[in-house]
């Protein structure tokens, strides 16, 4: 996902990093933050600081904060005859 002249990228890793879409190396990486479950997807939104990631929960992120602004999960959906 590019957002202005950023790429944030997750993984099974539990990892988020967010590089310099200019130049897109190991050296680049801007931030790195260590999630509690490995990512399934990232998303940006209209704003060019947040994102939204999915794994066990959907999180909403600030690029500048180390935790989720805001966290959503829902439990198990169960069939009755």
């Amino acid at each position: 996902m590019t957002q202005s002249n950023r790429v944030i990228s997750v993984g099974n890793d539990k990892m988020i990093k967010i590089w310099d879409g200019d130049e897109f190396s190991e050296e680049n990486e801007i931030i790195s933050v260590v999630g509690n479950h490995p990512f399934t997807s990232v998303d940006s939104t209209n704003e060019a600081s947040n994102y939204a990631t999915s794994s066990a929960l959907v999180e909403y992120w600030d690029v500048n904060k180390s935790d989720p602004i805001r966290s959503w999960k829902w439990g198990h959906d169960t069939y009755n005859r």
